[in-house]
């Protein structure tokens, strides 16, 4: 997934947020940062306090490093990268853009 974001456009920033994950994922998300210095960072969590305290970590983290925009990907291919690059051209028009796997069409609607 990572590739697949960093090859969307070249100022793509990809923050991982590791939540205190036991399967390696903090590990895997290290060697893509060192790998891919200053468009990989990796916020490493203590302890698992819920999907929404990460999210907000997240935010924060990106936030920080002056994020224009902010998008909200789990690691595991639900929310497909290939409709990044409709919304970022969206997003030059609209103040925001949201898109949902649970709206009627599964489209992009204006």
């Amino acid at each position: 997934m990572v590739s697949s974001l960093l090859g969307l456009v070249p100022q793509v920033r990809v923050h991982v947020v590791d939540d205190a994950s036991p399967d390696g994922t903090g590990r895997i998300a290290d060697r893509l940062a060192h790998d891919h210095p200053g468009r990989v960072s990796v916020l490493h969590r203590r302890s698992k306090t819920g999907l929404g305290d990460a999210y907000i970590a997240g935010f924060r983290d990106a936030l920080a490093t002056g994020a224009d925009l902010i998008f909200e990907m789990d690691a595991d291919f639900s929310h497909p990268v290939a409709a990044i690059g409709p919304m970022i051209v969206l997003s030059t028009d609209y103040d925001v853009v949201v898109g949902s796997r649970y709206v009627t069409g599964g489209s992009l609607d204006r």
